[in-house]
C-alpha cells in the first residue's frame, strides 16, 4: 500500500471528516484496487474497492498538492 490520502467529505468540512484513500498493489495476482475508507470509522475496513485493470506501479509518496487557504 502507498501513502493514504485524506480527501474532506465536502469544503469546508469539520476536521477528519471525510475519507482516506490508499492505492494497494496484490503483486503475485497482478492487480491494484484504490481502497476508500470513512475517516471516522478506520476499524471498519475499507467501505468501497475501486479494482483497476492493470496493476499500478508503486509510487514514494501521495500527491503533494499547496494547501487551500
Amino acid at each position: 500500500m502507498i501513502e493514504p490520502v485524506f480527501v474532506p467529505r465536502a469544503p469546508g468540512a469539520p476536521e477528519g471528516d471525510g475519507h482516506v484513500l490508499a492505492l494497494v498493489t496484490d503483486a503475485k495476482a497482478g492487480k491494484s484496487a484504490i481502497h476508500v475508507w470513512d475517516a471516522a470509522h478506520l476499524d471498519d475496513g475499507p467501505a468501497a474497492r475501486v479494482h483497476l485493470l492493470h496493476a499500478s506501479p508503486q509510487t514514494f509518496h501521495g500527491a503533494l498538492l499547496p494547501r487551500a487557504h
